[in-house]
């Protein structure tokens, strides 16, 4: 039986060997001139194209790799692996722009989570789809006296052990990074898992100024969570062994300059915020403005390097007005239920314009041709601006992961100049 260090090695060197490529260094120079609106005004620039395969279940991992594809043990070793296997399938039968970068990740080790003081829990179905409604623990009234926020302690003996674990088991030819997952930059989602759709949706008619103060003490308690990991140290800031770029795991920025002086302290202004409203898909646009707006600018506030990235899964064509004064808006998340010409005669190339194609019709009865007939579209319809093409939300390949490199392959067709 295979040591878990092993089982890595392979994978380890064919990471560092597909990372060594020159065209892995040309897509670092092209995302980050991306991120950095380099490309504004230059007609010639090829469009980057981006399959999100880190949303991709791992039911659906099962189907792509074959059932039981981890063969390490222990918990780090299977996460790591997991993560090899993955990127070294993309890059073998996905021809889009990720970057292989020779780095892998631990996730810091959380002592005691974040606690508002009342219980965010989740009723779960019984099925394989794992569909979930908030239990609402305001459902009644919103008491703002039950309502006080502590913030999570990260165990960071535990993740020195497992970060140096991490290091032994790719015996050190791979950068290894501590990722802090947080809180995120969405307040009005907490604000729903406390008091239910349904009402806040009343709340909004009925109790404006308690809904207002409600969202306003959970935006505070997201800064004070924020404050505290800049104060701590616990930024998710990775920079490329030669200095020359910031990484990302697993985000749509995939790579960009580096943000400051190198050798500078990490705060928050060296990361990318992702901020969302989803839950607000049934608010209008004057509702969004009072209720959800004003509490995601002042989150978005802190990312003076013009590192925001708002994402919206819903239809916002009438909401982009509004989006539009986010502060430091550097992406725009184009979801298939909004509008690239809206967002073109909106942002211009004030932001780059995450364009994506609808999953359901690729992977349900999609053809080269479709593919193609969808994206030229979408390109015609961007008229110019900075764009990247991508294929998310991939919840299920439909048995057809031939798909991926497919969609890849023609978007690369349409997006080259």
């Amino acid at each position: 039986m295979p040591s878990d260090k092993e089982i890595l090695k392979p994978l380890v060197e064919r990471i560092v060997q597909l990372a060594g490529e020159p065209a892995q260094e040309e897509k670092k120079r092209m995302w980050a001139d991306h991120q950095a609106l380099r490309r504004a005004g230059v007609g010639k620039a090829r469009i980057p194209v981006s399959v999100y395969f880190e949303g991709v279940p791992d039911g659906t991992w099962e189907q792509i790799l074959g059932p039981g594809y981890l063969q390490c043990v222990d918990a780090v070793a299977r996460r790591i692996e997991s993560d090899l296997r993955k990127r070294i399938y993309i890059a073998a039968n996905v021809p889009d722009d990720h970057i292989v970068f020779p780095a892998t990740f631990v996730f810091a080790r959380v002592q005691s989570p974040e606690s508002w003081g009342v219980p965010l829990e989740r009723e779960h179905s019984r099925d394989a789809l794992g569909a979930y409604k908030p239990i609402a623990p305001l459902a009644d009234e919103i008491d703002l006296k039950r309502v006080h926020f502590t913030d999570e302690i990260i165990d960071e003996a535990a993740t020195a052990t497992d970060r140096a674990h991490a290091q032994d088991l790719v015996e050190g030819k791979l950068d290894v990074h501590t990722y802090y997952i947080n809180m995120g930059y969405s307040p009005f989602d907490i604000l729903v898992a406390m008091r239910g759709m349904e009402q806040v949706m009343m709340d909004s008619v009925e109790r404006p100024e308690e809904l207002a103060a409600l969202m306003d003490v959970i935006t505070s308690g997201t800064q004070i969570h924020h404050e505290n990991r800049a104060r701590l140290g616990h930024i998710n800031r990775f920079l490329t062994s030669d200095g020359k770029y910031q990484m990302w795991r697993g985000e749509r920025v995939h790579c960009c300059h580096v943000l400051g002086a190198a050798s500078a302290k990490p705060d928050l202004t060296h990361e990318w915020a992702y901020i969302s409203a989803q839950t607000s898909a049934g608010f209008g646009p004057p509702q969004f403005q009072e209720f959800v707006h004003p509490f995601n600018c002042r989150l978005a506030s802190y990312f003076t390097k013009n590192t925001v990235y708002y994402h919206g899964c819903e239809t916002l064509d009438q909401k982009m007005g509004i989006l539009a004064k986010l502060p430091n808006l550097r992406r725009f998340h184009v979801s298939p239920w909004s509008t690239v010409s809206a967002a073109v005669a909106q942002f211009g190339d004030r932001a780059v314009l995450e364009v994506h194609a609808h999953p359901g019709k690729v992977f349900f009865g999609g053809t080269e041709e479709s593919i193609r007939a969808e994206l030229r579209q979408l390109v015609s319809a961007a008229k110019g601006a900075i764009i990247d093409l991508n294929l998310s939300d991939i919840h299920t390949v439909n048995k057809r992961p031939d798909l991926l490199g497919l969609w890849a392959r023609v978007a690369q067709e349409l997006a080259a100049p």
